[in-house]
């Protein structure tokens, strides 16, 4: 099975679990944080999970496909690997104090899907799941555009520079101010 077809199954399973508690009774020790370590564990094997690697493709490989899909796919991928996150602390009888990235996620997340912001907002991270479609569809719509030339136009540059800096302000990176006119002619398109 493919690692994101396996972390897209995973997170349908953890989205009927109040993931919360499960990581607050695991991580508090004690016969009822044994029997949850031992769920997640089965959670864990079941799903192959260590089989599945952060390999980073195709990061390694980055193949050329426009900055605003590329943006979609890195939002994706953040979705996907927040179950397997939990799951991995729990498992171990860690608790969700251990994972800082849960505000940070949400912003990059807020930032691709900004007419979600009011529910990532209200919801949190027990939103992620239900966001996986939806971003999957624009992802297929950007692969379209540029299957069809349409990519790199000056819209496609400006909203990938937008997720781009509020991903890098999210993680405390300096935000960088890109400008989108200093990219080549030759390699963008321009209105």
């Amino acid at each position: 099975m493919c690692e994101l077809s396996t972390l897209k199954s995973l997170s349908q399973l953890t989205s009927v679990m109040r993931m919360d508690r499960v990581l607050e009774i695991a991580s508090a020790g004690g016969a009822e944080s044994d029997k949850m370590k031992s769920f997640l564990e089965s959670i864990w094997q079941s799903y192959k999970l260590d089989e599945v690697k952060n390999k980073g493709y195709p990061i390694a490989e980055r193949p050329f496909i426009s900055p605003l899909l590329w943006t979609y796919f890195t939002a994706y991928r953040h979705i996907l690997y927040y179950p397997y996150t939990l799951v991995a602390l729990g498992r171990t009888g860690i608790g969700a104090d251990a994972l800082e990235n849960k505000d940070k996620t949400l912003s990059i997340i807020a930032s691709v899907l900004p007419h979600q912001k009011d529910n990532l907002d209200k919801f949190g991270t027990d939103l992620l799941h239900h966001l996986i479609d939806e971003i999957d569809q624009l992802i297929l719509r950007e692969i379209e555009r540029t299957l069809t030339g349409e990519d790199n136009d000056k819209r496609g540059m400006e909203r990938a520079a937008a997720v781009i800096t509020s991903a890098a302000a999210a993680f405390g990176a300096a935000s960088p101010k890109i400008d989108i006119s200093m990219i080549p002619d030759s390699i963008a398109k321009r209105d």
